[in-house]
């Protein structure tokens, strides 16, 4: 995608989902867990995001990288897009 066609994709998303996040605490909490369980490198992205899921009482986590994030979030359902539509 060229840079245009990439922010209109994110701005058609944010005008039919809503934005959470975790706050300051939350995100340092996350990252203290994710250092005691000896979580290294980009993963932490991976952590970020499953705790802001948690945080907000989402039960499903909907990514193409599943076997990072139902390692990390045993406890969510995690599937793929196309997963998540087909059970739809």
């Amino acid at each position: 995608f060229d840079p245009r066609s990439a922010l209109a994709m994110i701005e058609s998303l944010f005008a039919i989902v809503g934005l959470i996040g975790l706050t300051p605490a939350q995100q340092l909490n996350a990252i203290r867990h994710y250092a005691s369980a000896e979580g290294v490198g980009p993963r932490l992205y991976d952590a970020l995001i499953g705790a802001t899921a948690v945080a907000n009482a989402i039960r499903t986590i909907v990514t193409w990288n599943t076997r990072h994030f139902a390692g990390l979030f045993p406890d969510r359902l995690v599937v793929t897009p196309v997963g998540y539509l087909a059970a739809g």
